[in-house]
């Protein structure tokens, strides 16, 4: 064979051999397009598919509601040992929610080192939110953390009431003396004189006596008073007292206890709580399981007016901060706490045994109420 027609020849081989590789990779092609686009129309199917049954659905859960927002942030500034920290409380409910219980309260006990000493009771604002404060006093220095403050709430009218908590929150307390500022090596041990037996004797004696005989005193100054009243009033003593009558005495004896122990924190206890029973006992008003802001709304028209009213609310709140706080008033004086509680009755008195008495208002009781205590 010539050397040209064997080239003809292999040239020929190969360009058959290039065709048909051509014809079966557009063939492969053209199946693996039909099987993608096959398998993309599978798809949007099932998706399509199950987007429509998720619509049709009705057990799919709504969107979640909004919840109420509760933020408490203290009062940015230097805080020493003692100094009173204000906590500013800004709520803000959704539509159609109300407050349950207006009075903001630790979740929690109060760690040591930290005092509550004023609530204010949250208040609408301009922009819808409710605002109040929380006032305490921190005497540790370092960070402390407070616990979170909570508020009641109701979803609607006739709901069941929930809570509304802050997260915790942590003031810092700055030490009055700074560290390193002081030594300790002037400072020494107490020496302590010895004490003999019959010495700890003598003073554990004489400290008895002592008790027994403040203990005496007091009973005999108690005795003392309810025998004045009983000598001022000759006619109790052949009908049982009435209300009124018997809230005096109970003042009498307060006024008493006063001069032989001069514990403040009972003073304002007793007094408020005199006032209580005569509304239980008096005018059937339940006093003694309501808080003070309860019984305030719970008054009937005759009895809240002022200002017997306004008297009330500042000596009952008086009280609550003494009792639940540890509030220290400076003033008024007990005899003159006294005085404002039995105003009180004498106004009271006057507008129960007085249908129309709480419509004549404050000049209508000023000359009733100065002849009840002139005649004391």
């Amino acid at each position: 064979m010539k050397r040209g027609g064997f080239r003809g020849a292999t040239r020929h081989l190969a360009m058959r051999h290039l065709a048909a590789r051509q014809l079966a990779t557009r063939y492969l092609l053209g199946r693996d397009w039909r099987r993608i686009v096959a398998c993309f129309g599978v798809a949007i199917g099932f998706g399509a598919t199950a987007s429509i049954a998720a619509a049709q659905d009705p057990g799919t859960p709504a969107p979640a509601a909004r919840s109420p927002q509760l933020v408490a942030r203290p009062d940015s500034g230097r805080v020493t040992v003692g100094d009173p920290v204000t906590l500013r409380i800004h709520l803000r409910l959704p539509a159609g929610e109300q407050l349950a219980d207006a009075i903001p309260a630790f979740r929690e006990p109060l760690p040591d080192g930290v005092r509550l000493l004023r609530v204010d009771s949250l208040r609408p604002e301009a922009g819808g939110d409710d605002s109040g404060t929380l006032v305490v006093a921190l005497f540790r220095p370092g960070t402390s953390r407070l616990p979170p403050i909570a508020v009641g709430y109701r979803a609607g009218r006739g709901a069941p009431p929930d809570t509304a908590v802050t997260g915790p929150l942590a003031v810092t307390v700055t030490p009055v003396v700074p560290q390193g500022s002081g030594t300790l090596r002037d400072i020494r041990n107490i020496d302590v004189a010895p004490i003999s037996l019959r010495s700890a004797a003598t003073l554990v004696v004489a400290a008895l006596a002592v008790i027994l005989a403040a203990l005496l005193a007091g009973r005999f100054q108690r005795r003392r008073g309810m025998e004045r009243l009983s000598a001022s009033r000759p006619a109790i003593t052949h009908a049982p007292p009435g209300p009124y009558d018997a809230a005096i005495a109970r003042l009498a004896v307060i006024a008493d206890d006063w001069a032989a122990r001069r514990d403040i924190e009972s003073h304002y206890a007793e007094t408020a709580n005199v006032l209580r029973r005569y509304l239980a006992e008096a005018h059937g008003v339940p006093a003694l399981e309501r808080t003070t802001p309860e019984l305030l709304g719970a008054l009937p028209g005759r009895l809240s007016v002022s200002p017997a009213r306004d008297a009330a609310d500042n000596l009952l709140g008086a009280a609550d901060l003494v009792k639940f706080a540890w509030f220290a008033p400076a003033s008024p004086a007990p005899a003159a706490v006294l005085a404002t509680a039995r105003s009180i009755l004498s106004w009271w008195d006057a507008a129960g045994s007085s249908p129309a008495a709480g419509e004549r208002g404050d000049n209508g009781h000023a000359g009733e109420i100065r002849h009840r205590e002139a005649g004391r």
